[in-house]
């Protein structure tokens, strides 16, 4: 999880923690879209009691801290899928979900 942890907030992880317990199944495929078009996208896995981040695909632009506010979707194994709007450090982060 430290690789994780220097792309994610506490909160951010937090919350996407909480998703397994309302009823999301692992993996979860992740695309985050960053306000200045920066991407970040990957798959949380689990790894005993935590999760493991597994990164795809990233593109930064040369904006520093691109993805602190921006969109990011995440789709379970199932294919459900929810979608957060990230709006910067310390904010709160919710998930609606789709």
């Amino acid at each position: 999880m430290s690789e994780m942890q220097g792309h994610f907030s506490p909160e951010v992880i937090a919350e996407i923690l909480k998703l397994q317990e309302e009823g999301f199944v692992l993996p979860y495929s992740f695309a985050i879209i960053g306000v200045n078009g920066a991407i970040l996208a990957g798959v949380f896995s689990a790894s005993g009691d935590s999760l493991d981040c597994t990164f795809t695909a990233e593109y930064q632009t040369d904006e520093r801290g691109s993805l602190a506010a921006g969109h990011m979707m995440l789709v379970d194994a199932r294919g459900e899928a929810v979608h957060a709007v990230l709006t910067g450090p310390g904010e709160p982060l919710t998930f609606s979900l789709n």
